[in-house]
């Protein structure tokens, strides 16, 4: 059972859920803390815009078959990982635009929020 109230003529409609404007420090080192997603915002920043999520997870594949990552790069598992956990965790917090219905991955309002923590960890 919801507990939004429903709307009546009488009844004004409830405002949308609206997130914070800004995604906290903690929101950020959480969500940046998996490699994929930091990889996943590195390849839009240098693609600068759109893509389309096949080719996204290509890239994500060529990324893995580096010697210095240590997965076995399988496309299957990646696109998965990407449309069920990775594009709506970084969707949510506003750091991508996901069209599930396109299939297009984009920068979102906040990308530029994570810039510098990017910045940090590619320094290391």
């Amino acid at each position: 059972m919801s507990n939004r109230r429903a709307h009546t003529p009488t009844s004004p409609p409830e405002p949308p859920v609206r997130r914070s404007a800004r995604p906290s420090a903690d929101t950020l080192f959480d969500v940046l803390s998996n490699p994929y997603r930091r990889h996943t915002l590195a390849q839009l920043a240098r693609h600068g815009g759109e893509l389309r999520v096949d080719e996204l997870v290509e890239r994500l594949v060529d990324w893995e078959a580096e010697p210095e990552t240590p997965a076995d790069p399988d496309r299957r598992r990646v696109a998965s990982m990407l449309y069920h956990v990775h594009l709506p965790k970084l969707a949510d917090v506003g750091l991508v635009e996901y069209d599930q219905e396109e299939a297009t991955v984009a920068p979102g309002t906040e990308a530029d929020v994570a810039k510098p923590f990017l910045d940090l960890v590619s320094r290391q």
